[in-house]
């Protein structure tokens, strides 16, 4: 959503470092509606080949995206798709930012374009983390407060994101992720 959190994500924080912008939607594609992607096997599984990892690293950003955006329709930091994608200071984040809108009645409307794409696998063999790395739409987005009235005039773009993937228990899980502001990347 045209996300104007680097106010809300400040005032949550004191640090020196700049706030994060969240994304908003796990969409890969233009069409609204997409499904979650099936959970990664348990884990008694085999090792993973690198492609796996990929193809599994990716389902569980793809996963993320979509809760975030669930979550922020109603701002709730309690749903369960956010812990089903997210750990550590990624799910951190999420919860925060989501508390901080719900307590002043603001939701996000409309869905963010994702061109999302594996970067890397470690280790080589058996690979247990991954780097995801998205060039989002959000011009399709927006925050809302709970009268109608947009949060902000901005406009959404294009936004680099980057993340980081760890496979735990037969899951893979988002532990941090990062937004940049608009135009920071091209699809």
């Amino acid at each position: 959503m045209a996300l104007t959190l680097t106010a809300l994500l400040a005032a949550c924080g004191k640090g020196s470092s700049p706030p994060v912008e969240l994304p908003t939607s796990g969409s890969s594609a233009p069409a609204a509606g997409t499904s979650s992607p099936s959970p990664p096997p348990p884990s008694s599984a085999a090792p993973l080949t690198p492609d796996e990892a990929r193809e599994q690293a990716l389902a569980a950003y793809t996963g993320m995206q979509d809760a975030f955006e669930k979550a922020g329709r109603t701002s709730d930091p309690d749903d369960p798709d956010l812990r089903k994608y997210t750990t550590g200071a990624a799910l951190d984040l999420f919860t925060t930012a989501l508390a901080k809108r719900k307590k002043e009645g603001v939701v996000s409307r409309g869905d963010t374009i994702n061109h999302a794409k594996v970067t890397s696998v470690s280790p080589a063999k058996a690979p247990t983390a991954a780097v995801v790395e998205d060039c989002m739409d959000t011009r399709g987005t927006a925050l809302y407060k709970s009268n109608g009235d947009p949060v902000s005039s901005e406009k959404g773009g294009f936004r680099l994101a980057l993340a980081d993937l760890k496979l735990a228990n037969g899951a893979w899980k988002v532990t941090q992720l990062a937004v940049r502001e608009v135009g920071s990347c091209k699809p």
